[in-house]
């Protein structure tokens, strides 16, 4: 298999998220800072505001960002200014810019409206294994999070036996809304794939997201053998400051473990499924013994890595993407 480093630092949905203690909806604040802020962060960090702000929606742009800025001055209160901030993100459609409280992230009405609720017995860090008939096993994966990938590796060496003398595989990904790359590697020989396509990324180098990717070195989730990758990229983004570079190349990941069988395998998703479980779709439905079963998903892969930002007085943080997929440049988005 292809060396992890070159691959493993795309974290299509949250890295790691501090405490910050407990949020007063009704405490005072300026939300015309936080929302001038907000929009020179985004105008400034966020790697798809040129793809979203065109010369062609620029006036509208700049007329919707006006409004919220003369609404934004008569605002005095934490809540009502997170309301209009989640307002302003919603504009970019994507669900990698996000607010949240100590919690994780709040929900936003005004993003991705028609996104139902995720209806299921499991919790998100729920790594389910059972027998279904004596030729068929379940698995069910509720997250990609960084903080489960040791647990994934544990369920499958635990159940290898029953898993290798299977001839079908249903693998449940419905409310998998993502997590890192990495997490996902175990479950990859499995689908008896020789290589796997993927489609690089490339991260905007701006000061702040500088900071934010030097900040990933003491998340204590991510792996010690990965950290070597990461310094490398902060050293390329500080070469080239404000310009995209590349995160990852395209290239094709070999697959080396020939003692894994065929297997039909059938694989059921909903539009919860989002960030990097959409990358382990497009990595997994290039073998020929995959049928994906279910909802569309939710369509949040072209941009990712998201990194958190304090607001500068509300007890909030910003969290936003800051790299974007080549897939872009082929139509693929």
């Amino acid at each position: 298999m292809k060396a992890l480093g070159t691959y493993f630092f795309i974290l299509l949905f949250v890295g790691s998220i501090s405490v910050l203690g407990q949020s007063n909806s009704s405490k005072n604040c300026n939300c015309l800072k936080e929302f001038n802020f907000t929009t020179l962060h985004i105008e400034n960090n966020y790697p798809g505001f040129n793809d979203k702000v065109t010369k062609t929606t620029h006036q509208a742009y700049t007329i919707f960002k006006k409004d919220l800025y003369s609404r934004a001055e008569y605002l005095n209160t934490t809540n009502d200014c997170v309301e209009l901030l989640k307002q302003y993100i919603a504009y970019f459609n994507d669900g990698h810019i996000q607010i949240f409280n100590d919690s994780g992230p709040i929900e936003n009405k005004f993003l991705y409206p028609n996104k139902h609720t995720c209806n299921t017995d499991y919790t998100p860090y729920t790594i389910n294994f059972k027998k279904l008939t004596s030729q068929t096993v379940y698995l069910k994966i509720g997250t990609f999070s960084e903080r489960i990938g040791n647990k994934i590796d544990s369920v499958l060496q635990r159940n290898k036996t029953a898993i290798d003398i299977s001839k079908n595989m249903v693998l449940d990904l419905r409310g998998n809304e993502g997590g890192a790359v990495f997490t996902f590697q175990s479950l990859l020989p499995y689908f008896a794939i020789d290589s796997i396509r993927h489609i690089g990324f490339d991260v905007l180098a701006s000061l702040d997201n500088i900071k934010a990717y030097e900040g990933q070195l003491m998340n204590p989730y991510i792996p010690d053998n990965q950290k070597p990758f990461i310094e490398a990229q902060i050293k390329r983004m500080k070469q080239n400051e404000g310009e995209f570079v590349s995160l990852s190349e395209d290239y094709y990941q070999i697959i080396t473990d020939k003692d894994i069988k065929q297997r039909k395998i059938v694989i059921l998703i909903d539009n919860n499924c989002a960030s990097t479980t959409e990358h382990f779709l497009l990595a997994v439905k290039q073998s020929h013994n995959v049928t994906i079963l279910g909802e569309p998903t939710l369509g949040m892969y072209d941009y990712g890595d998201m990194r958190g930002f304090n607001f500068l007085e509300i007890p909030y943080r910003l969290f936003c993407a800051t790299n974007r997929s080549r897939r872009l440049d082929v139509g693929q988005g």
